[in-house]
């Protein structure tokens, strides 16, 4: 399950998560965290030109380990095309993968046309499109255009049990990278910021579900979180978020354990999460005020 790892660095670079109360990471625990991930062959690094300084961050330690490789993402407004990709090309020697953070831009030819220029010359590796719902993901796997789909995945989120989903993603190429494994924390800890549209009661509940699937299971909510996606054997990478050392420390110890979970045990958690709140499993319908 190691190979599959990807550090999100979004907290590099931004104070983000509704369970985050630290802010961003320190430059002591950066230098510790890649240092660690330098020693234990964690080589892949998942930002966005959107998170603040995360770039500029990754782009100083990819200096340093030359094993490192980048998956950026960018969104194409205000800028052409050219000038929007070299925000980030001028910071790194070559990009591993290069993703759109919007949707709708993969419905731009000349952006698609002009990303495919940049890989025939070896400055992107792959391209790719991150997305937040299955019906965006069916129809990237089946015009089968792109090298990499980033998509939501937890086991609170159920869209993607769609029968064509599952047929599609069986026979494609394309890579799947899975975030959200944690859903911003709320899988793991208790809300620290409640969006204004969901009520607290909705994650009391959400609360007692979990620590009821987990005394069932046998499995911490950590553990239960990395097994489940580990279950799914078209997941090829996921992607988890760092807020210090020690949380990367933690996480490491468990993924390397390889876990996974029977059928049955998948069923009981989907059992007794059926009719969690929708907006819960979609952060993008989160509101804040």
């Amino acid at each position: 399950m190691l190979n599959k790892l990807i550090i999100g660095t979004v907290q590099f670079g931004l104070d983000y998560g509704i369970t985050n109360q630290n802010g961003k990471v320190s430059q002591e625990e950066l230098s510790k965290i890649f240092s660690f991930c330098n020693e234990n062959n964690i080589t892949d690094f998942d930002t966005a030109q959107d998170y603040g300084s995360s770039e500029n961050i990754i782009s100083e330690y990819c200096a340093l380990y030359s094993s490192f490789k980048v998956i950026t993402k960018c969104k194409f407004k205000g800028k052409s095309i050219e000038e929007t990709v070299n925000i980030s090309l001028k910071k790194f020697t070559s990009i591993e993968c290069f993703m759109l953070h919007s949707f709708e831009d993969y419905n731009k030819k000349e952006i698609i046309d002009s990303l495919e220029a940049y890989k025939m010359a070896g400055k992107i590796n792959k391209i790719g499109v991150s997305i937040y719902n299955v019906d965006e993901s069916i129809l990237l796997l089946r015009e089968n255009k792109i090298d990499v789909v980033q998509l939501p995945f937890n086991y609170l989120d159920r869209q993607w049990d769609n029968t064509e989903f599952q047929k599609l993603v069986k026979e494609t190429k394309i890579e799947i990278h899975v975030r959200s494994v944690f859903l911003q924390g709320i899988l793991l800890n208790p809300v620290f910021k409640i969006p204004n549209n969901i009520d607290k009661n909705d994650f009391l509940e959400l609360n007692n579900i979990i620590d009821e699937i987990t005394r069932t299971i046998k499995m911490s909510k950590l553990e239960l979180c990395f097994a489940y996606i580990n279950s799914f054997d078209w997941v090829n990478k996921f992607l988890i978020g760092v807020d210090n050392f020690n949380h990367l420390l933690l996480n490491y110890e468990i993924i390397k354990q390889d876990l996974t979970l029977t059928e049955e045990q998948i069923n009981i958690i989907h059992n007794k999460t059926k009719n969690i709140n929708s907006i819960i499993c979609n952060p993008s319908k989160w509101s804040f005020n």
